[in-house]
């Protein structure tokens, strides 16, 4: 298909490690690289192609003006944990009138939760080198643990 977008969304590559197209436990290296290549060129279309280059150099066989196979939502973002707890003590001062003790306890195990590589989601620059900064997860999806107490008067 040929793509008229600035740069052309890659192949996948199937093997080896590649099952899985993301590394959970690796903030810094969340999607792999190494399952993914610039789009590659055919006989058919090898005429009307043209190649990437990367640093200047060309890159023989492959076809910056084509779509690359990578499929639509293959690659899915890290899951979200977050356990949040209360307690509360109702204490009767007379008949209609209470007092209420609370404790609010959010993401109680302060488990950190990224959010997907939305801004980091080019795998390739323009000219088909690697993006330095793919696929990294740098922000959090959920605040850090957070505690309130509070008092209230029920009438």
């Amino acid at each position: 298909m040929k793509n008229t977008s600035p740069f052309a969304y890659p192949d996948r590559l199937r093997g080896p490690g590649c099952s899985s197209l993301v590394s959970p436990g690796n903030a810094n290296n969340y999607i792999k690289l190494q399952c993914f290549a610039l789009p590659a060129s055919t006989p058919a279309i090898a005429a009307e192609c043209v190649p990437f280059q990367p640093n200047g150099v060309t890159a023989v066989g492959t076809c910056s003006n084509v779509l690359g196979n990578g499929g639509r939502n293959e690659v899915y973002g890290p899951g979200l944990v977050d356990f949040d707890f209360s307690m509360f003590k109702d204490n009767k001062i007379r008949e209609n009138l209470n007092l209420q003790f609370r404790a609010e306890f959010f993401n109680i195990f302060n488990h950190t939760n990224f959010n997907p590589p939305l801004v980091n989601n080019v795998l390739f620059n323009q000219d088909g080198s690697i993006n330095s900064a793919a696929g990294a997860l740098d922000s959090t999806s959920t605040s850090s643990r957070e505690i309130q107490f509070a008092v209230k008067l029920i009438f």
